[in-house]
């Protein structure tokens, strides 16, 4: 089987169009920046519309800033019902983002072709941990990072 690449500009807009039908898409993740929870080209998350599941705090969004830039992250708190508060799970700073940016809220992922259900209790354990570490996450990848080396010599 052959492996086809599409550049953001081509499939993003075809994503929408089936998302917005009730459909849902399979994206492969690129960037660092919501490690550990997704891996950059190795996992895989799974849209679905906002109006089949509503973005809420803690949930995976795949969204269109105004620069044009396409970028997942998970919600951090609701300000108001207008706008968000962002960031990628490896990410100390926040961005406010409006609702009507969500392409799409991630139902599930990928990981090692394991399918995990964004629903799961095992999930929510984990993601609920993750969020309360925020104030020492610098401090997390730091021994991450030490360990990595003390593992290759």
């Amino acid at each position: 089987m052959k492996n086809t690449s599409y550049s953001e500009k081509d499939i993003v807009p075809i994503m929408e169009e089936v998302i917005k039908s009730g459909g849902s898409c399979k994206l492969r993740v690129t960037g660092y920046s919501m490690n550990p929870t997704l891996r950059h080209l190795k996992d895989s998350v799974v849209l679905v519309s906002p109006q089949k599941r509503a973005p809420k705090k803690d949930e995976i969004v795949f969204i269109k800033r105004d620069t044009g830039k396409h970028v997942l992250h998970r919600i951090r708190k609701i300000i108001n019902d207008e706008c968000f508060i962002m960031n990628g799970d490896a990410q100390m700073w926040t961005e406010i983002v409006r609702f009507d940016q969500v392409i799409g809220v991630a139902e599930s992922f990928y990981r090692d072709d394991k399918l995990i259900s964004c629903d799961s209790k095992r999930y929510k354990i984990y993601m609920k941990l993750w969020v309360l570490c925020k104030p020492i996450r610098p401090l997390i990848f730091r021994m991450a990072s030490v360990v990595r080396k003390f593992k290759r010599k």
